[in-house]
């Protein structure tokens, strides 16, 4: 393969500019500052926040520019000021004073309790007086994205977008919701009627925002989808964090794909096991000027990162989501790669990739397809070249499903002209005019692993996707009997966080991938990767299409229990085998692979 960079075929922009809006609070100033940083290396950024002395001040932090911002009302003050005076002129007479205090602070406990927001709540003042400070230094910056952090500040990156769209230059905003729960700006706002405030302003700008970001870990992209599900057009930026990953880098990482750039590429929508990200960052990493889009489906089992995340019903049924994302992907794309035969821009051009992928090379974008597994490996091939396919059963429900899926996606692909990628080499017989674009493991941020074989018992992990794809029966009809006897610990992982994943793949000494298949996956090489003894169904075919040898104990359903017995005999034979694991994952599935086989798609120009 080419290691060489694509041709420059559009000229290198100037460097972009970023402003970042925050408040002045020290609880957040590491993550504000850790995101700015993320950004910076993409950008010039400068973060603009409060004065803490009412003075504007001007710093920096490593790359980034700091601007105190000058307010001319000290923001915890003005809505308290502006109360009493109404409060004084209602009750003038100085004699009930007193009597008016008790009973205004009881008005102010009971109203306090009452979850509706008033016509104009405090925050919104704090929130106006923000924007009046800050609209000049973002106008004059005129930036190429706001990132705003929190509620408070959002009504001026939403202001501030607004007044530079009118002028010609398109400028997305984001709305980083931080690390607390909706609404709720700074740990101080606590109260019903506080908090119903800021979710009636919050609700009042979310739609307009180009991301909407959270720190939260796994899992709180799905409650932001929950929480927005009623709002038309709303989009999640989708981070998921493990082991000892900085939440401001990871959200930084996600704003700073917003910016412009000479190659853009869109992905989507499947993600499956979080490869449609893995691959749209590794071109960004490793080849120039290409920043990415990835749109995928929640599916709400698996939270991993990407650009856009997207419910399910809003992917089918939300028009005003779709009008935004072909809107953005014919302003910004220059690529786009359709994951698994499906549309990335909704359905309204259809159930398959056909309508979108029209509508986009019409607009000079190029198009690719990419497959990940089950979409396109045909049961009744497979059944033929595999003594133990799952799919010996042609009257099985899934074996009918999946045949039923292939047959009726593979006159679509032998009708499409463009470039065609498979995860896996086991692929290419289904698809022999496909490329390998080998599955992407990033081990930055796990855990470290257990010394091998340091347990007194061995540990034992499956983590099957699909139980009877991988031959998951045929797995514990071997390792069950052996773990009652006492030889072996056997931990079945399922439904859980990929960073949960690896902290147990990095703990077991022996990881049992599938045995039915013929392939090698994204769990097989998480274990090599952690240099763990890795067992699984590669088979002949697939090992003569990689280069080097592949450092996976071969077995199946006859000989899986021969094979550990083996292993348990002969830790350090099996030991020497893991050690090559680390190599080989370096040398195929680190990235750098993936980066060059999508290298001549890249470079051909779009637009042109």
């Amino acid at each position: 393969m080419n290691a060489s960079p694509p041709a420059a075929s559009t000229p290198r922009l100037s460097r972009p500019t970023v402003v970042v809006v925050a408040l002045n609070d020290r609880r957040t100033q590491a993550y504000v500052l850790a995101s700015a940083l993320a950004i910076a290396t993409r950008a010039d950024v400068t973060v603009l926040r409060p004065s803490v002395d009412g003075a504007r001040l001007e710093s920096a932090y490593g790359l980034v520019r700091l601007v105190d911002v000058a307010i001319d009302v000290p923001l915890t003050d003005q809505a308290i000021d502006a109360r009493t005076r109404r409060r004084v002129a209602v009750l003038p007479v100085r004699i009930v004073d007193r009597a008016a205090g008790v009973a205004w602070r009881a008005f102010d406990r009971a109203r306090s309790r009452i979850a509706m927001a008033g016509r104009s709540p405090e925050g919104r003042q704090e929130a106006e007086a923000l924007d009046h400070a800050m609209a000049r230094e973002i106008d004059a910056l005129a930036p190429d994205v706001i990132h705003a952090h929190g509620v408070v500040v959002a009504l001026a990156a939403s202001r501030a977008s607004a007044r530079l769209v009118r002028s010609g230059r398109a400028t997305p905003w984001i709305f980083d919701v931080g690390h607390w729960p909706l609404g709720l700006p700074t740990p101080g706002a606590r109260s019903p009627r506080e908090l119903a405030g800021w979710r009636t302003l919050e609700r009042s700008l979310v739609a307009g925002a180009a991301r909407v970001v959270s720190s939260q870990p796994v899992g709180r992209e799905v409650s932001l989808q929950d929480a927005y599900a009623d709002v038309a057009g709303f989009e999640v930026g989708s981070v998921t964090l493990g082991g000892d990953a900085d939440p401001g880098v990871a959200v930084g990482t996600i704003a700073a794909q917003v910016l412009p750039s000479p190659i853009r590429i869109g992905v989507g929508p499947a993600n499956s096991a979080g490869q449609g990200w893995a691959w749209a960052d590794a071109a960004a990493r490793l080849i120039p000027d290409v920043t990415h889009e990835v749109i995928a489906i929640d599916s709400g089992r698996f939270a991993y990162p990407c650009d856009v995340s997207v419910s399910a019903r809003r992917y089918a049924r939300d028009a005003t989501w779709a009008d935004r994302v072909t809107e953005r992907a014919l302003a910004q794309w220059t690529h786009a790669i359709f994951e698994a035969g499906r549309p990335i821009l909704g359905t309204r051009h259809g159930r398959d990739f056909r309508g979108d992928e029209g509508v986009l090379r019409a607009a000079g974008i190029r198009t690719a397809l990419a497959f990940h597994g089950s979409e396109i490996r045909d049961p009744r091939r497979h059944v033929l070249t595999h003594q133990y396919s799952p799919f010996q059963d042609v009257g099985d429900p899934m074996t009918r499903t999946l045949q039923a899926k292939v047959d009726a996606l593979l006159p679509l692909i032998a009708a499409f002209g463009g470039p065609i990628f498979v995860s896996t080499p086991d692929l290419l017989d289904y698809l022999p005019n496909a490329a390998w674009l080998p599955v992407v493991v990033d081990a930055r941020g796990w855990p470290s692993p257990r010394p091998l074989w340091s347990r007194p018992i061995p540990l034992v992990v499956h983590a099957p996707s699909n139980a009877a794809l991988k031959g998951t029966r045929d797995v514990e009809q071997v390792l069950t009997p052996l773990a009652n006897r006492g030889l072996i610990e056997y931990r079945r992982i399922e439904g859980v966080a990929q960073s949960e994943v690896a902290r147990v793949v990095a703990d077991a000494d022996v990881v049992v991938d599938q045995l039915l298949l013929g392939l090698y996956g994204v769990l097989a090489c998480e274990g090599m990767a952690l240099g763990r003894v890795v067992v699984g169904n590669v088979g002949d075919t697939l090992r003569s299409r990689v280069p080097t040898e592949v450092p996976v104990i071969e077995a199946d359903p006859s000989t899986l229990a021969a094979v550990i017995a083996e292993i348990l005999d002969s830790r350090s034979d099996a030991a020497s085998h893991a050690a090559d694991g680390p190599a080989f994952v370096t040398e195929w599935h680190d990235g750098r692979r993936s980066a060059q086989a999508l290298e001549a798609f890249l470079s051909e120009p779009g637009r042109t």
